[in-house]
């Protein structure tokens, strides 16, 4: 809040309520499906409030804004010039156990504004449910949520034609550590493809230290361009299953 008072968007917050006028404002947007007229924007629900993310990109720097309830973050680092696509807000619950990481929303999932929407080319959906009890008519978020999974991608931004991961060119990564840090009680990451997600996430992340709190592993990707059998990918990604249970 304190940058955007500095660049004269809103006065001085009151101090017994840090932050409140932005909140104002986006709630309102929110209830009003406007969250779309700020660039950049996504925000992460919980069951008794929400958090909200800026990330603001030009052709020289970029600049996160992190508006949370505890705590305010200012994170700057070059953007390399990129002019990409947003991807999605994560998708978490109170309780998140397991973070599962895909590498960029496809074209389908960035119009709904929802993750692995085109179940013809990725058997995400499919391995879940054949992992996890679904209630009939439940959203897709919300059957992840209530089984304790969490739901993000390794690249928040990118250049990309179509949904081909090799024909992305540049992008930038998630702030996945912090949002670990967000959510204490996940124990283990997931990373969908051993491919180009784990190459990312190996690239961008601290992973030596990652490791010493945090199972990782990477698992066959549920995109049916992998030709894996998809009984074969099913026993592998039981291990989501005995995560959750404990086992």
């Amino acid at each position: 809040m304190d940058e955007f008072v500095k660049a004269g968007v809103f006065k001085a917050d009151d101090e017994h309520a840090p932050g409140l006028p932005l909140r104002k404002l986006l709630r309102e947007l929110d209830s009003t499906n406007q969250l779309s007229l700020i660039p950049y924007l996504y925000v992460e629900r919980k069951m008794r409030n929400r958090n909200w993310f800026f990330r603001q990109c030009s052709n020289e720097e970029e600049t996160v804004v992190l508006v949370h309830k505890d705590t305010q973050r200012v994170i700057g680092k070059k953007s390399q010039g990129i002019g990409a696509k947003q991807g999605l807000a994560p998708w978490v619950g109170e309780e998140p156990r397991v973070l599962i990481l895909g590498t960029f929303p496809g074209e389908k999932s960035l119009k709904s504004q929802a993750y692995y929407q085109d179940r013809a080319h990725n058997s995400f959906y499919k391995i879940m449910e054949s992992l996890f009890h679904r209630t009939n008519g439940i959203s897709d978020q919300d059957f992840l949520i209530e089984h304790h999974i969490a739901l993000w991608d390794c690249m928040g931004v990118a250049n990309r034609e179509g949904s081909i991961e090799a024909n992305i060119t540049k992008y930038i990564p998630n702030e996945i550590e912090h949002f670990l840090f967000l959510h204490p009680s996940i124990t283990t990451i997931i990373l969908n493809g051993t491919g180009k997600t784990t190459d990312v996430f190996y690239e961008h992340f601290d992973v030596k230290k990652l490791s010493h709190r945090y199972k990782i592993k990477s698992l066959p990707s549920t995109s049916n361009t992998n030709s894996i059998p998809f009984e074969d990918k099913l026993k592998e990604w039981v291990v989501v299953k005995d995560i959750i249970l404990g086992k």
